[in-house]
C-alpha cells in the first residue's frame, strides 16, 4: 500500500480513503473505512471506461447481480454507484494472501488441506453462479487465503469489462491457460468455462505449474485448445477431477455438483462446511504471519488516519500556500525585489523560501551559486568548495516534497519547498559515504540506491559493494546492515514496492555477476544466482524479479524470489549502444515495462501479453532509465545527450491509448526522479547540474513537464554539517 497522492480523492461515497492498494486495467482500488465501521477496498473506474455508456449499463448489471452473492469463501459487496460522474463499487476488506504467492512462497498443496482448498473454492463458484454471475477470470491471484478460507475476488465485473472498452488493443477476455477453450475461440463462456479455470487453479495450487506452460500468450492460448495439460505431481481424485474440470468440450465436465460430490470425504453424506474447510486449510507458518502482518497493518492505518476534517484543512492550507507563492512571484517581478529572470537576462529566478515551488525558468550555466559546505566537510576529497563532487542518485519520498540523493556524502534527503537538505542518513562523522572517496566507478545512471513505493524505506549499496545499508525513513531508524558475501562491483540495487524485500546484482571478484535477494529487516537470504544479470527491479511484494540478461540472446527473465524459478523469458531485441544499458522497471498491478531495441514494452506478466510498444529514436541510443508514473498510467524513459554534456530527454506516453505525450528535454538532467503523482497532474522530475555547470556545487532541478523546459526551478544544494538521524 502506498499514501493517498494529491489527486487521489479522499471519500468515496461514504467510504474515507485510507490509502491505495493498487492500479490496474480497469482502475484504482483504496483502502477505506466504511460508512458503518470496518475496512473496504474501493475500485474505482478509469476515466475512459466511465464514459462508455455500454459499459456503465453492464456494470450496473453486474454490480447488482454482485450484491446478491453471498457466501463464507466470497468478499462481500458493500455498496456500488453507476450513475454519477465514476462508476465505483466497494467491497469488504479481505487481509490475506494470494494463492499465487503463497504457491511460490512455500509450495503447492497436498492431500487434506488441497481437498479443503478446492471445497472453498467450489462452495464461492457456487454462491457465483446462484447469483447469476459468471466470473470468467478464475486464477490463483483471484485467490485469496485467510484466517476464514479462501475467498475468491474480482467476480462478475470482469464480464461487464470484457464485452465494452476493455476489449481494446492489448486487452485479454481472461487469463492464458484459465481461459476455457470456448473463451479463447470467441464462444459465451458460461458456468461450464468457470469449471475449466477451476481445474487449473487446482492444478496450480497442488504443483506450483500452469496447466498449459508459459512464455508467447499466444502460443499458451493454442495449447489451451489443443493439447492435453501436464498433470504429472498429481494423484488419484484430485487427479481425476482436474482432468475432467479441464476438457476441450464443455459437456465433458463436470458441473458444481458433482465436482462438490467428488470433493466430499470417503463415506460422508455433505460435503465439508465452511468451519471445517477454514480450520483444515492449514496455512503454512510463513503465510499465516504475512496474512496476521498485514491484518495488523491495516488495524494501524485505520486506528491513525487523521480525522476528516484534517483533509478539509490540508485543502485549504494548500489553496492559502498557492495564493501566497503566486502573489509572492508576482510582486517579485512589480516590485522588482530578488533576482531577474533569464529573460531579463539575468539568472535563474531565486527560489522562494518556503511555501509551494514556483515555476521559473532556466537560468545561465553555472549562475546560481550553492552555499558553501561546512567547514568540517570542505578539505574532503568528495567534496567541492560547495558541495558533492558528484551525485549518484535521487528518488522522491512517497508524495510529499521530499527528495533522497546519493551524493559523495553518502544519502540526504532534500526539502523541495524549503530548498535545504533536512537529514544525512549516512553519518555527518566527516568521511565520504558515497562513491566519491573510494575509488568506485560512478560513472552511468545505474542504481546505487532505491526507495519503496510508499516512501517508508530506503536502501543503499555502501562504498566497495560488500553491504546493503537499509533505513525506516518514516520512523527515521537505521535498519541492521544487510552483509553481501565478497562484495559486488557497480551494483544495482531495487527494493520491493512495500520495502519488504531488497535485490543487489553486480560483478564478483572473478568478474562474474551475481544477483542476491534478502528481506530487508533482518537480512535473510531469499535467492543467491550467478545468472549475469544488468538491471533488476521487484514487483510491488517482493514474490517476482524482473531482470535483464547479459549474455547470449538478449532476454528479460521473470524470477520467483522464494524459489529461484524463472517463471518466463522474454526474448528482447538489442539495444542500440551499450549492452548493459538495457531496462526494466514494475508498475502497479504488476505491469512490466523494459527496453528493446527502438521500443519501451509495457507487458502483462500475469497475462502474458504486450498492453503497448512505445517506438522511440532516443537522442543518444540506449534508455538510461525507465519508470512509471505512481498509478501506472504514464510510461516514462530518460536517454542522455549523445555527447559528454550532461542532460537529456525524457519520453513520456499513455500506457492506456498508446499516445506519445509531450517529451521533455533538460540541459542539465541527471538522474531523473518522477513524482508519483496522479496522471492529470504530469509527474515531476528531479535532476542535477553537473559540476561542469554548476561550477563548483551542485543545483537540484525540479520540472513540472505540463509546461516543458520554461517551467523548471533550480534549488541550490549546499549541504551541511548534518549528524543524520538522531
Amino acid at each position: 500500500m502506498r499514501d493517498l497522492g494529491p489527486d487521489d480523492p479522499r471519500e468515496i461515497g461514504g467510504h474515507r480513503l485510507l490509502r491505495r492498494i493498487g492500479a490496474g486495467g480497469m482502475g484504482v482500488v483504496y483502502l477505506g473505512r466504511a460508512p458503518g465501521g470496518g475496512l473496504s477496498a474501493v475500485k474505482v473506474v478509469r476515466a475512459e471506461f466511465a464514459d462508455d455508456e455500454e459499459f456503465r449499463a453492464r456494470f450496473r448489471r453486474e454490480a447488482t447481480a454482485a450484491g446478491r452473492v453471498h457466501g463464507p469463501f466470497t468478499a462481500r459487496v458493500l455498496d456500488a454507484r453507476t450513475d454519477g460522474p465514476v462508476p465505483w463499487m466497494a467491497t469488504e476488506y479481505i487481509p490475506g494472501l494470494s494463492l499465487d504467492r503463497a504457491v511460490r512462497e512455500v509450495g503447492g498443496f497436498r492431500g487434506e488441506p488441497l481437498r479443503m482448498l478446492a471445497s472453498g473454492l467450489a462452495e464461492a463458484l457456487r454462491a457465483i453462479h446462484a447469483a447469476g454471475l459468471v466470473h470468467r477470470d478464475l486464477k490463483p491471484s483471484n485467490v485469496l487465503l485467510c484466517e476464514r478460507g479462501p475467498q475468491v475476488i474480482d467476480f462478475g465485473i470482469a464480464r461487464a469489462a470484457d464485452a465494452t472498452a476493455l476489449t481494446g488493443t492489448g486487452q485479454a477476455l481472461g487469463t492464458p491457460g484459465y481461459m476455457a477453450p470456448e473463451q479463447v475461440t470467441g464462444g459465451d463462456a458460461g458456468p461450464l468455462g468457470d469449471i475449466f479455470a477451476f481445474g487449473g487453479v487446482l492444478l496450480y495450487a497442488a504443483t506450483g505449474r500452469r496447466p498449459f506452460g508459459g512464455g508467447d500468450p499466444m502460443a499458451v492460448l493454442d495449447r489451451s485448445v489443443r493439447e492435453e495439460p501436464d498433470l504429472s505431481g498429481l494423484e488419484g481424485a484430485v487427479a481425476e477431477l482436474v482432468r475432467a474440470c479441464l476438457a476441450k468440450d464443455p459437456a465433458d465436465r463436470p458441473d458444481l455438483d458433482e465436482v462438490r460430490a467428488a470433493l466430499a470425504a470417503p463415506g460422508a453424506s455433505a460435503p465439508p462446511d465452511a468451519a471445517e474447510i477454514a480450520r483444515t486449510v492449514l496455512l503454512p507458518a510463513k503465510v499465516a504471519e504475512g496474512i496476521a502482518r498485514g491484518a495488523a497493518e491495516a488495524d494501524r492505518i485505520q486506528r491513525t488516519a487523521p480525522p476528516p476534517w484534517a483533509w478539509a484543512g490540508a485543502a485549504a492550507l494548500a489553496v492559502v500556500m498557492l495564493a501566497v507563492g503566486a502573489f509572492a512571484a508576482s510582486a517579485g517581478g512589480l516590485l522588482g525585489g530578488g533576482r531577474p529572470g533569464a529573460a531579463d537576462g539575468g539568472g535563474a529566478a531565486e527560489p522562494l523560501s518556503g511555501g509551494v515551488p514556483t515555476d521559473s525558468v532556466i537560468g545561465g550555466a553555472g549562475e546560481t551559486e550553492a552555499p558553501r559546505v561546512a567547514d568540517g566537510l570542505a578539505g574532503l576529497e568528495c567534496s567541492g568548495a560547495h558541495g558533492p563532487l558528484r551525485v549518484h542518485g535521487a528518488a522522491w519520498v512517497g508524495y510529499g516534497p521530499e527528495l533522497l540523493m546519493l551524493s559523495d556524502y553518502g544519502l540526504s534527503l532534500f526539502d523541495t519547498e524549503q530548498g535545504e537538505e533536512t537529514a544525512r542518513l549516512s553519518g555527518g562523522d566527516g568521511a565520504c559515504h558515497g562513491y566519491g572517496g573510494d575509488g568506485a566507478t560512478g560513472g552511468g545512471t545505474a542504481r546505487r540506491m532505491d526507495v519503496s513505493d510508499d516512501g517508508r524505506i530506503a536502501v543503499q549499496v555502501a562504498p566497495g559493494g560488500g553491504r546493503i545499508l537499509a533505513w525506516d525513513l518514516e520512523a527515521r531508524e537505521e535498519l541492521a546492515p544487510i552483509e553481501v558475501e565478497g562484495g559486488l562491483a557497480d551494483p544495482v540495487v531495487a527494493v520491493s514496492g512495500d520495502g519488504g524485500t531488497v535485490a543487489v546484482t553486480g560483478g564478483d571478484d572473478a568478474g562474474r555477476r551475481r544477483l542476491e535477494v534478502f528481506r530487508t529487516e533482518g537480512g535473510e537470504p531469499l535467492l543467491s544466482d550467478d545468472s549475469p544479470y544488468f538491471d533488476i527491479d521487484l514487483d510491488a511484494d517482493g514474490g517476482r524479479l524482473a531482470a535483464v540478461t547479459g549474455t547470449g540472446p538478449r532476454t528479460v527473465a521473470l524470477l520467483d524470489t522464494g524459489t529461484g524459478r524463472r517463471e518466463a523469458d522474454y526474448a528482447v531485441r538489442e539495444p542500440s549502444g551499450d549492452r548493459s544499458s538495457s531496462r526494466v522497471a514494475f508498475g502497479q498491478g504488476d505491469l512490466l515495462a523494459y527496453t528493446t531495441g527502438g521500443a519501451v514494452v509495457v507487458w502483462n506478466p500475469d497475462t502474458e501479453s504486450v498492453l503497448q510498444e512505445f517506438p522511440y529514436t532516443p537522442n543518444s541510443g540506449p534508455v538510461d532509465w525507465l519508470a512509471f508514473t505512481g498509478d501506472s498510467t504514464v510510461a516514462l524513459a530518460f536517454s542522455p545527450q549523445a555527447s559528454n554534456a550532461p542532460g537529456g530527454l525524457v519520453r513520456r506516453w499513455s500506457v492506456a491509448d498508446g499516445s506519445e505525450m509531450s517529451s521533455l528535454e533538460g540541459a542539465g538532467w541527471r538522474f531523473p526522479a518522477f513524482h508519483p503523482s496522479a496522471p492529470d497532474r504530469a509527474p515531476e522530475v528531479a535532476a542535477f547540474r553537473t559540476p561542469a555547470q554548476a561550477g563548483d556545487g551542485f543545483t537540484v532541478a525540479l520540472v513540472r513537464p505540463e509546461s516543458g523546459r520554461d517551467a523548471t526551478r533550480w534549488l541550490p544544494w549546499g549541504p551541511a554539517d548534518l549528524g543524520g538521524f538522531a
